[in-house]
């Protein structure tokens, strides 16, 4: 339809008018290919962005859509009418279509959180006190070394090394060596990047 609006390929006939662009807040009917459900087609609302050239979108709404970051395309509708504006915004917004048809499960949520964690534990400027490094690691290592994540064991703090309270069936010397911290005065403090690679 861009094209057509800039130009034309019948001479005789007129050329078509933009009365308004999108504004922020406007509904937008959001589909990508195929729409094998009713959430495959949701009205979100806009935010626009000077100077931007890209569909951006909250990660939650990625599920409904089966969008998965790899050149996937987004469709976009405008509804003309306020009839056709109602209908997206008290029907089709995403906050109704929460639920799947078929199972009842959610179809929004948090997906890739490991990822976005990993680049903020990871950042440059984050550092943490060893009570921090401490209980990221118990809680990474719990099930490995309970055999499940019902909260038994617990973490004793001897300089450098942590040694973990285990129940019967685990070695009771099992330990896990900390790297020592990176910056030490006034307060020592330990980089994600190491605990990563504890």
């Amino acid at each position: 339809i861009a094209r057509s609006l800039y130009q034309s390929t019948n001479p005789d006939k007129k050329p078509r008018v933009v009365l308004r662009h999108v504004r922020d807040g406007d509904p937008l009917l959001v589909n990508r290919q195929p729409t094998l459900h009713k959430p495959g087609i949701m009205a979100l609302f806009v935010k626009v962005l000077s100077k931007e050239k890209t569909i951006r979108m909250h990660y939650a709404n990625c599920n409904t859509f089966n969008a998965d970051f790899d050149g996937d395309e987004i469709n976009l509708h405008c509804p003309q009418d306020s009839n056709a504006r109602a209908e997206a915004i008290y029907i089709a917004s995403a906050d109704h279509q929460y639920l799947g048809p078929t199972s009842g499960k959610p179809l929004r949520g948090l997906i890739q959180d490991h990822v976005v964690s990993g680049v903020f534990l990871t950042a440059r400027d984050h550092f943490m006190t060893k009570t921090e490094v401490q209980n990221l690691i118990y809680t990474a290592m719990r099930a490995a070394i309970e055999g499940d994540t019902s909260g038994i064991g617990s973490v004793k703090s001897r300089g450098h090394v942590t040694k973990v309270s285990t129940p019967a069936g685990v070695p009771k010397d099992f330990r896990i060596v900390m790297e020592p911290p990176i910056v030490v005065k006034p307060q020592k403090l330990w980089t994600g990047k190491q605990v990563i690679t504890i």
